[in-house]
């Protein structure tokens, strides 16, 4: 529909004097609403069983995946309750010479830790190093 015909539509419309439905009587109307229902409520039981039953199928497998990892979750805590309480100290490890020119991937290893050790707890600045 291109603009013109389309602008000349809507002239149309708004041309038309806008009449109100014609009233009709309140015992006609509930029992349109009643056929209405009836015709909604109606369906066949086998029919609903077909439609729902793969949304229930898929909410009993949630459910039953759901009691499942509570059971481990609660195994799992039962089993963290039963050890010891180890206190958070760092592990300490034989001071090695930090070499200053690395040349092996186990002087680059001890290079990194040592600086990784530097900056433990502190908070560092991302644009120090951008």
């Amino acid at each position: 529909m291109s603009a013109p015909e389309f602008k000349k539509r809507v002239r149309q419309q708004q041309a038309r004097p806008i009449t109100p439905a014609p009233r009709q009587d309140p015992a006609i109307q509930l029992s349109a609403a009643q056929q209405a229902l009836q015709r909604h409520t109606a369906r066949p039981v086998a029919l609903q069983r077909q439609v729902t039953g793969p949304v229930l199928r898929a909410s009993g497998l949630e459910q039953q995946e759901v009691t499942r990892l509570a059971v481990q979750r609660q195994a799992v805590n039962e089993q963290l309750a039963a050890l010891p309480q180890v206190e958070g100290q760092p592990i300490q490890r034989a001071a090695q010479p930090v070499p200053a020119k690395p040349q092996s991937p186990a002087d680059w290893v001890t290079v990194m830790r040592h600086r990784a050790e530097q900056v433990e707890g502190q908070a560092l600045d991302t644009r120090q190093y951008a």
